[in-house]
């Protein structure tokens, strides 16, 4: 892998630089955030991955990593945040911005090289997709009515603020830690009718329909900085801070008004119909064994309890009618 390093702590640069290397990997670095905008500028080949420092003079690195995904070659790149900040605000912002992980100082280089790979195989994933963003418009004129995609796969969402993938969501719970997840509350969303909405769709409009949707969810949630990634099956897993928990309240309500406001339609000028329903939410328990997975899968299960039991009210309405 080709890596940036930005941190303006020469130790560190030379500590990753030679730790890297012996690994395998090819390391360029820059001791400011404007200085890795240039090298990014003038690099003719593209950097593979980002170990980005949160603070930096001038322009930190979580405004850097904010600046990095604003450039479409490097929506889906790993940018890998090293910082000695471990409070939640911090943690929070960097993800927020695009951050895919998050590693506190001091780190052992061993453990570094495992997120790396492990970045490069959620890097390669998401590629075998054809909706990686260097390619959605060229491929958008080439497709034919066929739909690249499956329902159930994990379109990779690109361009929506406050969206990660699924693996990056793992990641952001694993860095919380216990006592921060406990302050947190995590839940799914499923487009009902998810299945006639790619019925309905043709091409690459799937994944145009389920990226809207991410749209309309994140515009729902911002107020309260609500972070989201969508996992297949019209279901998108969220995280919101446990002080918000209001607002999952009247949130279906909220979820229709913002379709209606966006006035979402497929190519064909025909309005997206969308029905939507909010699975009870899952506030993690710090004395709890379960893993970050675990926890999302948690809040899958309870939505799709509560699907279950609606399907049972409405055969129960039908009988008795």
């Amino acid at each position: 892998m080709r890596i940036l390093v930005v941190d303006d702590d020469d130790m560190i640069r030379q500590l990753l630089e030679i730790g890297l290397q012996l690994g395998g990997h090819s390391v360029e670095s820059a001791d400011s955030g404007q200085q890795a905008l240039i090298e990014i500028e003038a690099s003719a080949k593209p950097f593979d991955c980002f170990l980005v420092d949160i603070q930096m003079p001038k322009m930190t690195g979580i405004e850097l990593c904010a600046h990095i995904r604003t450039r479409q070659l490097y929506f889906e790149t790993p940018i890998v945040m090293l910082t000695a900040m471990s409070e939640k605000r911090y943690i929070d912002a960097a993800f927020a911005s695009g951050a895919t992980d998050y590693i506190n100082k001091p780190f052992e280089i061993e453990d570094l090289k495992t997120r790396i790979l492990l970045a490069e195989k959620q890097i390669t994933k998401s590629r075998e997709l054809p909706a990686a963003s260097q390619s959605l418009n060229l491929l958008s004129e080439q497709m034919t009515e066929d739909s690249p995609y499956q329902i159930e796969d994990a379109i990779p969402i690109v361009d929506v603020d406050y969206t990660m993938s699924p693996q990056t969501l793992v990641n952001y719970l694993r860095q919380l830690g216990r006592w921060n997840q406990a302050h947190s509350r995590i839940f799914a969303i499923k487009v009902v009718n998810v299945s006639a909405i790619f019925s309905n769709s043709s091409g690459l409009e799937f994944g145009d329909v389920i990226a809207d949707v991410a749209e309309v969810i994140a515009n729902c949630l911002c107020e309260i900085s609500g972070l989201l990634c969508y996992l297949g099956n019209g279901i998108y897993c969220c995280v919101i801070d446990s002080k918000h928990k209001e607002a999952l309240c009247d949130l279906n309500c909220k979820l229709e008004n913002e379709v209606y406001t966006m006035g979402l339609i497929y190519r064909n000028g025909r309005p997206v119909d969308l029905e939507f329903r909010v699975g009870e939410s899952v506030t993690p328990n710090p004395f709890s064994k379960a893993d970050s997975i675990e926890v999302v899968q948690e809040a899958i299960h309870k939505l799709i309890a509560n699907d279950q039991r609606e399907s049972i009210k409405r055969l129960a309405l039908g009988k008795t009618a």
